[in-house]
């Protein structure tokens, strides 16, 4: 499970031991928007590209067997 926003991790359910939860503390783009349409895009753009990145980086992890543990 990831979460993105603060409050998403606040709210977030329980799940079981074999659940990893992830928090990506990502900025809200309406917020950061500035109220104009020009900074609403600007910030919206910026936030895809990073989950983007992030999503780019998080599948290899994925990907890998699980660890073996005794």
């Amino acid at each position: 499970m990831i979460t993105l926003c603060d409050k998403a991790r606040e709210d977030c359910p329980e799940f079981d031991d074999r659940t990893r939860l992830v928090h990506w503390s990502i900025p809200d783009p309406v917020a950061a928007g500035g109220g104009s349409e020009r900074g609403a895009l600007a910030a919206f753009v910026h936030t895809t590209s990073d989950i983007d990145t992030r999503v780019r980086h998080l599948l290899p992890v994925l990907a890998r067997p699980p660890e073996v543990r005794p």
